[in-house]
């Protein structure tokens, strides 16, 4: 039998399902939009954000899978989602 935390990334998304991501990127998205205002000249690319959350998902699963966790903590769940934003950086400034 196959290990669960050997899958493919795109073995994962499609165990975790289309529904789970596009909330927490609707979810992120939204803290951006609220925030925004805030940062003038700052502006979220949805694609990197999307592979952020993608790799999110993949790198909590794995984690979860090895060591048998049924549910992560809040603290870690923050945690590695900003680890993946920081990596990704879908929030940018452009200079005018």
């Amino acid at each position: 039998m196959e290990s669960q935390s050997h899958l493919t990334p795109s073995a994962i998304i499609d165990k975790i399902g289309d529904d789970r991501i596009l909330m927490r990127i609707a979810l992120l998205d939204g803290l951006y939009n609220d925030f925004s205002s805030s940062w003038p000249g700052t502006y979220m690319n949805r694609h990197l954000l999307q592979q952020a959350v993608e790799s999110y998902y993949c790198d909590s699963y794995r984690i979860k899978a090895f060591h048998a966790i049924k549910y992560s903590d809040q603290h870690k769940r923050s945690a590695l989602t900003m680890s993946w934003i920081s990596r990704i950086r879908p929030i940018y400034t452009l200079s005018t």
